[in-house]
């Protein structure tokens, strides 16, 4: 199953962080669980076709990953 929208790769989407909403946009989308190191850190998304994750290019340069209910579009 689908989720209603989904972000494809070049989407400029937006989501809350505490108190402020970040902005960035998709650089590439997952269906599956993924594990990924990044500055350090691992991160693991259970991604499904009902909830991707995306990996997600912050104008700061960093990137993130979010599921796709966490996800606005811009």
């Amino acid at each position: 199953m689908k989720p209603e929208q989904t972000f494809p790769p070049g989407a400029h989407v937006t989501w809350a962080w505490g108190e402020q909403m970040l902005h960035g946009i998709v650089r590439k989308v997952f269906t599956h669980r993924i594990e990924r190191t990044m500055k350090g850190v691992t991160v693991t998304r259970d991604a499904s076709r009902k909830n991707p994750a995306y990996l997600i290019h912050l104008d700061d340069g960093d990137d993130v990953f979010l599921n796709h209910n966490d996800l606005r579009s811009v």
